[in-house]
Protein backbone atom coordinates (compact mmCIF):
# COMPACT_ATOMS: atom_id res chain seq x y z
CA UNK A 1 0.00 0.00 0.00
CA UNK A 2 1.48 3.34 -0.96
CA UNK A 3 2.02 5.41 1.71
CA UNK A 4 -0.52 9.03 1.40
CA UNK A 5 2.07 12.08 0.77
CA UNK A 6 1.71 13.83 3.83
CA UNK A 7 3.90 16.94 5.44
CA UNK A 8 6.92 14.99 7.08
CA UNK A 9 5.77 16.22 10.61
CA UNK A 10 2.26 15.16 10.07
CA UNK A 11 3.65 11.53 8.90
CA UNK A 12 5.49 11.48 12.83
CA UNK A 13 2.15 12.72 13.94
CA UNK A 14 0.64 9.56 12.27
CA UNK A 15 3.19 7.00 13.13
CA UNK A 16 2.55 8.24 16.71
CA UNK A 17 -1.20 7.05 17.10
CA UNK A 18 0.15 3.84 15.84
CA UNK A 19 2.56 2.75 18.46
CA UNK A 20 0.00 0.55 20.96
CA UNK A 21 1.13 -2.84 20.48
CA UNK A 22 4.68 -2.26 20.21
CA UNK A 23 4.74 -0.12 23.70
CA UNK A 24 3.23 -3.83 25.21
CA UNK A 25 7.30 -4.71 24.58
CA UNK A 26 7.89 -2.27 27.99
CA UNK A 27 11.60 -1.44 26.83
CA UNK A 28 13.87 -1.09 23.95
CA UNK A 29 14.96 -3.64 22.11
CA UNK A 30 17.15 -2.40 19.08
CA UNK A 31 19.97 -0.11 19.31
CA UNK A 32 19.26 3.65 20.30
CA UNK A 33 21.23 6.81 20.78
CA UNK A 34 19.62 7.08 23.69
CA UNK A 35 19.40 4.10 25.47
CA UNK A 36 22.61 1.12 26.15
CA UNK A 37 21.17 -2.51 25.08
CA UNK A 38 22.62 -4.08 28.72
CA UNK A 39 19.78 -1.28 30.22
CA UNK A 40 17.31 -2.36 27.48
CA UNK A 41 17.20 -6.17 27.22
CA UNK A 42 15.12 -6.36 31.01
CA UNK A 43 11.76 -5.35 32.16
CA UNK A 44 11.75 -5.12 35.92
CA UNK A 45 9.53 -4.58 38.98
CA UNK A 46 10.82 -3.30 42.60
CA UNK A 47 9.65 -2.74 45.95
CA UNK A 48 11.47 0.24 48.14
CA UNK A 49 12.51 -0.70 51.37
CA UNK A 50 12.47 2.51 53.05
CA UNK A 51 14.26 1.48 56.20
CA UNK A 52 17.53 2.02 54.19
CA UNK A 53 19.30 4.69 52.82
CA UNK A 54 19.11 5.54 49.15
CA UNK A 55 22.61 5.99 47.95
CA UNK A 56 24.15 8.52 44.87
CA UNK A 57 24.64 7.24 41.84
CA UNK A 58 25.84 9.75 39.49
CA UNK A 59 25.13 13.06 39.36
CA UNK A 60 26.11 16.42 36.46
CA UNK A 61 28.41 17.99 39.17
CA UNK A 62 28.70 21.54 38.95
CA UNK A 63 28.65 21.66 35.44
CA UNK A 64 25.31 23.76 35.15
CA UNK A 65 26.05 26.13 38.81
CA UNK A 66 25.64 29.30 37.05
CA UNK A 67 23.71 31.99 39.80
CA UNK A 68 21.44 32.95 36.80
CA UNK A 69 20.47 29.24 36.18
CA UNK A 70 18.81 26.28 38.22
CA UNK A 71 16.78 23.03 37.61
CA UNK A 72 13.07 23.79 37.26
CA UNK A 73 11.99 20.12 37.30
CA UNK A 74 13.02 16.56 35.97
CA UNK A 75 11.37 13.65 34.19
CA UNK A 76 11.47 9.95 33.45
CA UNK A 77 11.20 8.66 30.54
CA UNK A 78 8.25 6.04 30.49
CA UNK A 79 10.46 3.11 29.07
CA UNK A 80 12.82 4.36 31.95
CA UNK A 81 16.03 5.22 29.49
CA UNK A 82 16.60 9.05 29.65
CA UNK A 83 15.75 11.88 31.76
CA UNK A 84 14.17 15.21 30.93
CA UNK A 85 14.68 18.40 32.52
CA UNK A 86 13.51 21.81 32.48
CA UNK A 87 15.81 24.84 33.81
CA UNK A 88 15.65 28.42 34.37
CA UNK A 89 18.09 29.40 30.88
CA UNK A 90 14.50 28.22 28.94
CA UNK A 91 16.49 24.95 27.93
CA UNK A 92 14.46 21.75 28.20
CA UNK A 93 17.75 19.03 28.39
CA UNK A 94 17.65 15.19 27.95
CA UNK A 95 20.09 13.28 30.01
CA UNK A 96 20.59 9.73 29.65
CA UNK A 97 22.81 7.52 32.51
CA UNK A 98 25.36 4.82 31.33
CA UNK A 99 24.35 0.84 31.80
CA UNK A 100 27.02 1.47 34.49
CA UNK A 101 25.01 2.58 36.85
CA UNK A 102 23.72 -0.62 37.80
CA UNK A 103 27.23 -1.94 38.28
CA UNK A 104 27.45 -2.13 42.33
CA UNK A 105 30.93 -1.71 42.28
CA UNK A 106 31.16 0.94 39.85
CA UNK A 107 30.72 4.83 41.09
CA UNK A 108 27.71 5.09 38.01
CA UNK A 109 30.29 6.49 35.33
CA UNK A 110 28.39 9.57 33.51
CA UNK A 111 25.28 11.33 33.19
CA UNK A 112 25.46 12.24 29.85
CA UNK A 113 23.07 15.35 28.02
CA UNK A 114 22.35 13.87 24.97
CA UNK A 115 19.77 16.55 23.77
CA UNK A 116 18.79 20.65 23.76
CA UNK A 117 15.57 21.98 22.96
CA UNK A 118 15.83 25.51 23.67
CA UNK A 119 12.61 27.83 23.97
CA UNK A 120 12.83 31.98 23.70
CA UNK A 121 11.03 32.20 26.67
CA UNK A 122 10.53 30.84 29.99
CA UNK A 123 9.35 26.96 29.40
CA UNK A 124 5.82 26.38 32.03
CA UNK A 125 5.60 22.78 31.66
CA UNK A 126 7.25 19.84 29.80
CA UNK A 127 6.03 16.40 29.62
CA UNK A 128 7.00 12.84 27.92
CA UNK A 129 4.62 11.29 25.43
CA UNK A 130 3.15 8.64 27.27
CA UNK A 131 4.09 5.71 24.86
CA UNK A 132 7.22 6.98 24.58
CA UNK A 133 10.06 3.73 23.83
CA UNK A 134 13.19 4.27 22.08
CA UNK A 135 12.83 1.10 19.86
CA UNK A 136 9.95 3.20 18.21
CA UNK A 137 11.83 6.47 16.88
CA UNK A 138 8.07 8.27 16.48
CA UNK A 139 7.31 7.97 19.79
CA UNK A 140 10.32 9.78 21.04
CA UNK A 141 9.23 12.92 21.74
CA UNK A 142 8.16 15.30 24.12
CA UNK A 143 6.44 18.84 24.82
CA UNK A 144 7.36 22.08 26.22
CA UNK A 145 4.96 24.98 26.97
CA UNK A 146 6.70 28.92 27.35
CA UNK A 147 5.50 31.85 27.54
CA UNK A 148 3.45 33.91 24.90
CA UNK A 149 4.55 30.84 22.16
CA UNK A 150 2.73 28.14 21.01
CA UNK A 151 3.18 24.66 22.48
CA UNK A 152 6.04 22.42 20.99
CA UNK A 153 6.90 18.79 20.17
CA UNK A 154 10.11 17.78 20.31
CA UNK A 155 11.73 14.82 18.60
CA UNK A 156 14.35 13.79 21.06
CA UNK A 157 16.73 11.44 19.01
CA UNK A 158 17.16 14.83 16.65
CA UNK A 159 16.41 17.38 18.52
CA UNK A 160 14.12 18.93 15.75
CA UNK A 161 10.49 20.48 16.54
CA UNK A 162 7.79 17.93 14.89
CA UNK A 163 4.97 20.39 15.50
CA UNK A 164 3.30 23.59 16.93
CA UNK A 165 0.03 23.78 18.81
CA UNK A 166 -1.34 27.37 19.33
CA UNK A 167 -4.04 29.25 20.84
CA UNK A 168 -4.07 32.77 20.19
CA UNK A 169 -6.01 35.87 21.59
CA UNK A 170 -8.20 38.31 21.04
CA UNK A 171 -5.49 40.54 20.45
CA UNK A 172 -3.50 37.98 17.90
CA UNK A 173 -0.95 36.78 20.52
CA UNK A 174 0.29 33.55 21.09
CA UNK A 175 -0.86 31.97 24.52
CA UNK A 176 1.49 30.06 26.57
CA UNK A 177 0.01 27.05 28.06
CA UNK A 178 0.50 26.91 32.28
CA UNK A 179 -0.68 23.51 32.65
CA UNK A 180 0.19 20.78 29.90
CA UNK A 181 -0.37 17.03 29.73
CA UNK A 182 -0.95 14.52 27.29
CA UNK A 183 -4.02 11.82 27.80
CA UNK A 184 -3.35 8.41 28.21
CA UNK A 185 -2.99 7.00 24.59
CA UNK A 186 -1.06 10.05 23.62
CA UNK A 187 -3.84 10.92 21.32
CA UNK A 188 -4.66 14.24 23.02
CA UNK A 189 -2.80 17.31 24.31
CA UNK A 190 -4.79 19.29 26.88
CA UNK A 191 -3.23 22.82 27.99
CA UNK A 192 -4.17 24.96 30.61
CA UNK A 193 -5.33 28.81 30.29
CA UNK A 194 -7.47 31.34 32.46
CA UNK A 195 -10.60 29.58 32.79
CA UNK A 196 -9.91 27.52 30.24
CA UNK A 197 -8.65 24.44 29.26
CA UNK A 198 -8.19 23.73 25.40
CA UNK A 199 -7.32 19.96 24.06
CA UNK A 200 -5.19 19.09 20.32
CA UNK A 201 -5.46 16.31 18.50
CA UNK A 202 -1.88 15.30 18.50
CA UNK A 203 -1.88 14.06 14.65
CA UNK A 204 -3.21 17.80 13.91
CA UNK A 205 -0.62 20.41 14.43
CA UNK A 206 -2.22 24.34 14.15
CA UNK A 207 -4.09 26.03 16.00
CA UNK A 208 -7.61 24.43 15.69
CA UNK A 209 -8.58 22.87 18.67
CA UNK A 210 -10.92 19.92 18.99
CA UNK A 211 -12.72 20.74 22.44
CA UNK A 212 -12.67 23.73 24.26
CA UNK A 213 -13.60 23.25 27.91
CA UNK A 214 -14.48 26.63 29.94
CA UNK A 215 -14.06 25.84 33.49
CA UNK A 216 -16.15 28.88 34.44
CA UNK A 217 -19.64 29.59 32.73
CA UNK A 218 -18.24 33.69 33.18
CA UNK A 219 -15.76 35.67 34.52
CA UNK A 220 -18.25 36.60 37.06
CA UNK A 221 -19.75 33.82 37.44
CA UNK A 222 -19.52 32.15 41.19
CA UNK A 223 -20.23 28.58 39.66
CA UNK A 224 -17.29 26.19 37.80
CA UNK A 225 -13.21 26.93 38.66
CA UNK A 226 -11.85 29.79 38.65
CA UNK A 227 -8.01 30.70 37.24
CA UNK A 228 -5.56 29.99 35.40
CA UNK A 229 -5.13 26.01 35.33
CA UNK A 230 -1.49 25.30 36.46
CA UNK A 231 -1.64 21.45 36.54
CA UNK A 232 -3.15 18.62 34.52
CA UNK A 233 -3.21 15.09 35.43
CA UNK A 234 -5.25 11.99 34.12
CA UNK A 235 -6.53 9.03 36.45
CA UNK A 236 -4.60 6.14 35.11
CA UNK A 237 -7.70 3.65 34.91
CA UNK A 238 -8.95 5.09 31.60
CA UNK A 239 -12.24 6.59 33.15
CA UNK A 240 -11.26 10.21 31.23
CA UNK A 241 -11.23 11.57 34.61
CA UNK A 242 -9.28 14.91 34.51
CA UNK A 243 -7.42 16.67 37.52
CA UNK A 244 -7.02 20.38 36.90
CA UNK A 245 -4.99 22.66 39.57
CA UNK A 246 -5.84 26.13 39.64
CA UNK A 247 -3.42 29.37 40.88
CA UNK A 248 -7.11 30.14 42.53
CA UNK A 249 -6.50 27.57 45.29
CA UNK A 250 -8.92 24.66 44.16
CA UNK A 251 -8.82 21.27 41.98
CA UNK A 252 -11.47 20.92 39.17
CA UNK A 253 -12.36 16.85 38.55
CA UNK A 254 -13.72 17.25 34.76
CA UNK A 255 -15.16 14.51 32.68
CA UNK A 256 -13.32 14.64 29.72
CA UNK A 257 -15.70 12.56 27.16
CA UNK A 258 -18.30 15.18 27.84
CA UNK A 259 -16.26 18.09 29.00
CA UNK A 260 -18.08 18.59 31.96
CA UNK A 261 -17.22 19.65 35.58
CA UNK A 262 -17.76 17.04 38.09
CA UNK A 263 -16.46 18.43 41.40
CA UNK A 264 -14.28 21.53 42.78
CA UNK A 265 -12.17 20.10 45.52
CA UNK A 266 -10.94 24.05 47.80
CA UNK A 267 -9.73 25.52 51.18
CA UNK A 268 -6.50 24.96 49.64
CA UNK A 269 -3.86 27.49 51.07
CA UNK A 270 -2.34 28.14 47.79
CA UNK A 271 -2.34 27.66 44.48
CA UNK A 272 -1.62 24.70 43.33
CA UNK A 273 1.75 23.92 41.63
CA UNK A 274 1.07 20.03 40.98
CA UNK A 275 -1.34 17.43 40.96
CA UNK A 276 -1.16 13.58 40.70
CA UNK A 277 -3.67 10.43 40.87
CA UNK A 278 -2.27 7.27 42.61
CA UNK A 279 -1.26 4.76 40.47
CA UNK A 280 -4.69 2.96 41.67
CA UNK A 281 -6.69 6.27 40.41
CA UNK A 282 -8.87 5.97 44.00
CA UNK A 283 -6.92 9.27 45.90
CA UNK A 284 -5.51 12.63 44.13
CA UNK A 285 -2.15 13.91 45.43
CA UNK A 286 -2.12 18.14 45.14
CA UNK A 287 0.67 20.36 46.08
CA UNK A 288 0.75 24.43 46.88
CA UNK A 289 2.63 27.45 46.60
CA UNK A 290 3.66 28.18 49.89
CA UNK A 291 2.57 25.51 51.74
CA UNK A 292 4.55 22.73 53.66
CA UNK A 293 1.68 20.18 52.76
CA UNK A 294 1.29 17.47 50.09
CA UNK A 295 -2.36 16.82 50.30
CA UNK A 296 -3.97 13.68 49.42
CA UNK A 297 -7.63 13.47 48.06
CA UNK A 298 -10.35 10.26 48.39
CA UNK A 299 -12.14 11.58 44.67
CA UNK A 300 -14.36 8.25 44.95
CA UNK A 301 -16.68 9.06 47.02
CA UNK A 302 -16.41 12.49 49.15
CA UNK A 303 -14.08 14.63 47.72
CA UNK A 304 -12.75 14.90 51.08
CA UNK A 305 -8.89 15.71 52.21
CA UNK A 306 -7.74 12.24 54.01
CA UNK A 307 -4.28 13.08 55.08
CA UNK A 308 -1.41 15.75 54.82
CA UNK A 309 2.70 14.95 54.18
CA UNK A 310 4.62 17.52 55.86
CA UNK A 311 7.62 19.01 53.91
CA UNK A 312 9.36 22.37 54.25
CA UNK A 313 7.86 23.96 51.33
CA UNK A 314 6.77 27.13 52.44
CA UNK A 315 8.04 29.02 49.10
CA UNK A 316 6.76 30.05 45.71
CA UNK A 317 8.73 27.96 43.73
CA UNK A 318 7.00 24.70 42.66
CA UNK A 319 8.81 21.75 44.30
CA UNK A 320 7.62 18.71 42.64
CA UNK A 321 6.72 15.06 44.14
CA UNK A 322 6.36 11.80 42.65
CA UNK A 323 4.59 8.71 43.46
CA UNK A 324 6.78 4.89 42.70
CA UNK A 325 4.88 2.82 40.17
CA UNK A 326 3.56 0.21 42.70
CA UNK A 327 1.98 2.99 44.71
CA UNK A 328 3.48 2.46 47.96
CA UNK A 329 5.82 5.60 48.19
CA UNK A 330 5.61 8.84 47.85
CA UNK A 331 9.32 11.46 47.33
CA UNK A 332 8.98 15.06 47.17
CA UNK A 333 12.02 17.41 47.34
CA UNK A 334 11.94 20.34 49.78
CA UNK A 335 13.35 24.13 50.52
CA UNK A 336 15.86 22.73 52.44
CA UNK A 337 18.12 20.90 50.43
CA UNK A 338 16.77 17.20 51.28
CA UNK A 339 14.67 14.43 50.04
CA UNK A 340 11.55 13.81 51.58
CA UNK A 341 10.09 9.90 51.40
CA UNK A 342 6.56 8.92 52.51
CA UNK A 343 4.90 5.51 52.97
CA UNK A 344 1.49 5.70 51.45
CA UNK A 345 -0.94 3.48 52.79
CA UNK A 346 -4.12 2.76 50.05
CA UNK A 347 -6.94 1.91 52.50
CA UNK A 348 -8.93 5.31 53.61
CA UNK A 349 -9.13 4.10 56.97
CA UNK A 350 -5.40 3.78 57.22
CA UNK A 351 -4.80 7.13 56.34
CA UNK A 352 -7.01 8.94 57.99
CA UNK A 353 -5.72 7.04 61.18
CA UNK A 354 -2.34 7.91 60.78
CA UNK A 355 -3.24 11.26 59.83
CA UNK A 356 -5.11 11.84 63.05
CA UNK A 357 -2.77 10.00 65.49
CA UNK A 358 0.60 11.99 63.47
CA UNK A 359 1.95 8.33 62.43
CA UNK A 360 2.89 9.13 59.27
CA UNK A 361 6.51 8.25 58.85
CA UNK A 362 9.04 10.73 57.50
CA UNK A 363 12.62 9.21 56.06
CA UNK A 364 14.59 12.25 55.57
CA UNK A 365 18.01 12.42 52.91
CA UNK A 366 20.22 15.30 52.64
CA UNK A 367 20.07 15.43 48.65
CA UNK A 368 21.57 18.33 47.47
CA UNK A 369 23.11 21.25 48.67
CA UNK A 370 20.01 23.44 47.48
CA UNK A 371 16.86 23.24 47.50
CA UNK A 372 15.32 20.31 45.93
CA UNK A 373 12.76 21.24 42.72
CA UNK A 374 12.09 18.09 41.61
CA UNK A 375 11.78 14.09 42.65
CA UNK A 376 11.07 11.95 40.22
CA UNK A 377 10.93 7.58 39.97
CA UNK A 378 11.95 5.58 37.65
CA UNK A 379 8.93 3.70 36.37
CA UNK A 380 11.24 0.30 35.59
CA UNK A 381 14.35 0.47 37.40
CA UNK A 382 15.05 0.92 41.19
CA UNK A 383 16.56 4.64 40.20
CA UNK A 384 15.08 8.02 41.59
CA UNK A 385 16.58 11.34 39.92
CA UNK A 386 16.49 14.85 41.67
CA UNK A 387 17.52 18.24 40.47
CA UNK A 388 17.91 21.05 42.28
CA UNK A 389 18.62 24.94 42.54
CA UNK A 390 16.60 28.12 42.69
CA UNK A 391 16.81 31.60 42.03
CA UNK A 392 19.43 33.65 43.27
CA UNK A 393 20.06 37.52 44.06
CA UNK A 394 23.68 38.66 44.72
CA UNK A 395 24.45 41.07 47.88
CA UNK A 396 26.55 43.99 46.48
CA UNK A 397 28.51 44.81 49.47
CA UNK A 398 31.63 46.71 50.34
CA UNK A 399 32.81 44.38 53.38
CA UNK A 400 36.57 43.27 52.96
CA UNK A 401 34.87 39.66 53.90
CA UNK A 402 34.14 37.99 50.80
CA UNK A 403 33.49 34.81 51.90
CA UNK A 404 30.08 35.68 54.00
CA UNK A 405 28.90 36.94 50.99
CA UNK A 406 29.30 33.94 48.37
CA UNK A 407 26.23 32.41 47.43
CA UNK A 408 25.97 28.86 47.80
CA UNK A 409 25.28 27.46 43.84
CA UNK A 410 24.14 23.55 43.63
CA UNK A 411 21.93 23.47 40.06
CA UNK A 412 22.28 19.90 39.44
CA UNK A 413 20.54 16.60 38.38
CA UNK A 414 21.15 13.34 40.82
CA UNK A 415 20.03 9.67 40.01
CA UNK A 416 20.00 7.50 43.39
CA UNK A 417 19.79 4.03 43.57
CA UNK A 418 16.72 2.71 45.85
CA UNK A 419 17.37 -0.08 48.29
CA UNK A 420 14.87 -3.04 48.19
CA UNK A 421 13.67 -5.90 45.83
CA UNK A 422 14.45 -6.04 42.05
CA UNK A 423 13.16 -8.95 39.65
CA UNK A 424 13.87 -8.67 36.20
CA UNK A 425 12.49 -10.35 33.47
CA UNK A 426 14.32 -10.81 29.94
CA UNK A 427 12.00 -9.23 27.42
CA UNK A 428 11.54 -12.41 25.05
CA UNK A 429 9.56 -14.84 27.94
CA UNK A 430 9.37 -18.05 26.67
CA UNK A 431 6.29 -18.86 28.37
CA UNK A 432 2.96 -17.68 27.66
CA UNK A 433 1.98 -15.25 30.57
CA UNK A 434 -0.26 -16.83 33.68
Amino acid sequence: MNEPTLPDVTVAEVELMQTDIVIEQTVTTESSNLVDQSMAEQYSTYSIDLSKDISPKISTGSKYNDEANFFKSCKWSPDGSCLLTNSNDNIARVFQPSAEIFDEASDGGELLEVLQAKEAEPIYESCWYPLMNAQNAATCCFLTSARDHPVHLWDCTTGQLRASYSVIDHRERFMGAIGLTFNLDGSGIYCGYENMIQVFDTSRPGSTAVLKISTTPTRKSRMGQKGIISSLAFSPDYSGLLAAGSYSKNIGLYDTSSGEICSVLGGLDGGVTQVKFSPSGTHLFSANRQSNSITCWDIRNTGEVLCQYERPGYTNQRISFDIDSSGQVLASGDMVSGLTQFPIRESPFELMLSAHRMEISVYLTCGHQDLVSSASFNPLYPLMATCSGQRKFSIDDESDDEDSNELLVDNSVRIWSLPGSWTTYDSYPTDDPI
